[in-house]
């Protein structure tokens, strides 16, 4: 039950931290775009998505072996594990950052950037990037993802925003976007270091670990992590070279929303390895089971209940989002939101794998459905447009379950699945039936529609409360995190 109440209150937060995110990076993304134009905004997407590549790349992996590994050791060596993470990551950023500065003239004309020194500035500041999630994964490690939320989500969007108009107040210029990520990351990377260095090994001596079985362990997750980067992105290059920029547009319109479908698992994933790392290492396999059917349970409940809105008033969203000339895009999208599902369940199994040092799998597993999803856009979008795009990267996110699956079964006997999960599958239908016919009869209507979907949830939500899908030892835990929350509002 300790485990699962650890999971429960990791979700918790993850949701909390998420959902301020993504507003508080939305806010930003619109001020910059109002303070500074089309042209500087587009100037720091090109930025940022270098900033992100570079971070990506930097981290090799160490936050998962850090998760892996810390609940696994005493304190002194776990000390050792964050301190040799910590050092090649900020390593290979340096490097990184260094080779890349040598030729960032020859990137800014490649990708047309008109805001040179912006884009120096994001290159320079990666490496806070990298050690900002080295940092984050320590928290995570010993199951405080409070303290991940509130300094590396909470902290540094809410610093961003607060530093651009700040910035913009005092006539900086368009440089004024790139400052604001350069103090809010150094006052959160400098605040993070502080509380883990005092507050969590404060006074630990430290004991070096090895490096070598950090790198093996990392190593085929850094690799495997990249391939699911490309397999992000490569369907959008495969629409635009055989579809145009237009046929882009539409397709990367679709995307984003499907990837709201991502948050439920992440909810219960991020904090899954350490605990399961814990299970393993003290072979309680009755409380393997237990956790991950739990968290399966919750991932594919909370992704369904939200996909069948997404699907049935696909054409409203995008029409209100991007615009009517995007709905068009609304085949694509439920096609995505099946796929984005099946993503859900992957991310959980693949914890199991990592608990069990199993990292070679998972990247074989990486490997095949991006080759898989390259195979299949380059085939079917030129004869079904970005429907047959939205198509071969669902198929290749089904291969990557189902890949992902037989390993874990190979090494573990697991049951992913329980009693609870079918009946709120069950209790799912007759709220999805009713949506429909709510969708099919006023499904144009604003007003309508959040009607409909209030009461879609309110149905759906006492169904799983009738038929035990959501148990009383549950919402126990739920009370005991609001109440937690009103109290520190208070």
């Amino acid at each position: 039950m300790n485990e699962i109440k650890t999971i429960s209150k990791g979700a918790f937060w993850i949701l909390l931290g998420f959902g301020y995110s993504k507003i508080a990076t939305l806010i930003f993304r619109i001020l910059s775009a109002r303070f500074f134009g089309v042209e500087s905004y587009g100037n720091f997407v090109i930025s940022f998505t270098i900033f992100s590549a570079v971070s990506l790349i930097s981290v090799f992996g160490l936050p998962f072996a850090i998760e892996y590994f810390i609940p696994r050791v005493k304190k002194s060596v776990a000390k050792g594990v964050f301190v040799e993470s910590a050092l090649i990551s900020i390593g290979l950023s340096t490097i990184l950052c260094l080779i890349l500065l040598l030729f960032s003239s020859n990137l800014a004309d490649v990708f047309n950037v008109t805001d040179y020194l912006m884009f120096v500035i994001f290159l320079l500041v990666a490496p806070l990037g990298a050690l900002a999630e080295v940092l984050s994964s320590v928290f995570r490690a010993y199951r405080n993802v409070k303290w991940e939320v509130l300094y590396k989500r909470v902290l540094i969007q809410t610093g961003i925003v607060v530093m651009l108009i700040l910035f913009y107040l005092l006539n900086t210029g368009t440089i004024s976007i790139a400052l604001s990520f350069v103090v809010s990351y150094i006052i959160a990377t400098l605040i993070m270091v502080y509380i883990v260095n005092y507050h969590i090994f404060g006074g630990t001596r430290y004991v070096k670990f090895d490096v070598s079985r950090l790198v093996r362990y990392s190593l085929p997750l850094s690799l495997s992590f990249m391939m699911l980067f490309l397999m992000t992105w490569e369907d959008n290059l495969i629409v635009s070279y055989f579809l145009g920029p237009k046929f882009a547009g539409l397709y990367g319109s679709a995307a984003p929303i499907s990837q709201v479908l991502i948050l439920p698992s992440s909810m219960f994933s991020i904090i899954l390895l350490p605990v399961l790392s814990n299970i393993v290492s003290k072979r309680k396999y009755k409380d393997l089971n237990k956790s991950l059917q739990f968290s399966m349970k919750w991932t594919v409940l909370s992704s369904l209940a939200f996909a069948v809105p997404l699907m049935l008033f696909s054409e409203l969203l995008l029409s209100l989002l991007f615009g009517s000339a995007f709905a068009s895009a609304s085949t694509a999208l439920s096609i995505l939101v099946i796929g984005y599902i099946l993503f859900g369940v992957f991310q959980v199994l693949s914890r199991v794998l990592m608990s069990y040092e199993k990292t070679d799998y998972y990247l074989l597993a990486s490997i095949i459905s991006v080759i898989s999803n390259f195979i299949l856009n380059v085939a079917l979008v030129p004869v079904l447009g970005i429907n047959g795009a939205a198509i071969g990267t669902s198929v290749s996110m089904f291969i990557l379950v189902s890949l992902v699956y037989s390993f874990v079964k190979m090494d573990s006997n697991i049951k992913i699945c329980s009693r609870e999960l079918l009946l709120g599958i069950l209790s799912l239908l007759l709220p999805s039936v009713l949506l429909y016919f709510a969708a099919v009869t006023f499904g144009s209507s604003l007003v309508l529609a959040l009607a409909a979907l209030a009461s879609y949830f309110l149905l759906l939500f006492i169904l799983l409360f009738l038929f035990g899908v959501l148990t009383n030892g549950e919402i126990s835990v739920l009370k005991t995190l609001l109440t937690k929350l009103n109290r520190r509002k208070l």
